[in-house]
């Protein structure tokens, strides 16, 4: 990043790159400074962000095509759009 510290802006842009591990260990020790030392309201971010990330997973598992009610399914079919409209 070339920033001696990070703002909490950049924080916020590179929440899913830290949870992800793809900073490098310079942007990773900045980024962790801010949480840590400096911010924590960036701190409390990251662990709702976290837990967030985890319930989205956890219902992605527990539903299933069968969960949905036919009728449902039947009335998002019947707004979308078939053939010719396809095109516009």
């Amino acid at each position: 990043m070339n920033h001696t510290s990070m703002t909490c802006k950049q924080v916020y842009d590179l929440v899913m790159a830290y949870l992800d591990n793809e900073l490098s260990a310079q942007d990773r020790a900045e980024f962790e400074n801010h949480l840590y030392k400096c911010c924590p309201s960036c701190g409390a971010y990251l662990e709702s962000y976290k837990e967030t990330v985890r319930l989205a997973r956890q219902v992605g598992r527990s539903v299933s095509q069968d969960d949905v009610p036919p009728r449902l399914i039947e009335a998002i079919l019947k707004r979308v759009p078939q053939g010719d409209d396809l095109a516009d």
